[in-house]
């Protein structure tokens, strides 16, 4: 899933804009997108996992924020990962605001 393709989803589904929905919806676009590959997976299954997977990532994160010496090699590339995609994404590197890149 892309940032338009959640974009698109936000606007189409004024549910999916309240926080507590978000996993719900997040659980409805994987669905969609891979429906013949989950079997069949209960959609509140699915949120349930969501809300598992963005717990445990937030951990990860400040885990590693606080603990430097169990960082991965690649742990300092996140900045330069990051410029990278908020010019693909149409963004000025160093910017919070959109550029008129066309």
């Amino acid at each position: 899933m892309e940032y338009e393709d959640v974009k698109k989803y936000l606007e189409a589904d004024p549910r999916f804009r309240e926080r507590t929905n978000k996993n719900k919806g997040l659980a409805n676009m994987i669905i969609m997108k891979y429906s013949q590959r989950l079997n069949g997976i209960d959609r509140d299954l699915l949120a349930e996992i969501c809300t598992k997977f963005s717990s445990a990532d937030r951990s990860w994160r400040d885990i590693l924020k606080k603990n430097p010496n169990l960082r991965g090699t690649d742990y300092d590339e996140k900045a330069e990962l990051e410029e990278q995609k908020q010019s693909e994404l149409g963004y000025k590197v160093g910017s919070s605001r959109k550029s008129l890149l066309a």
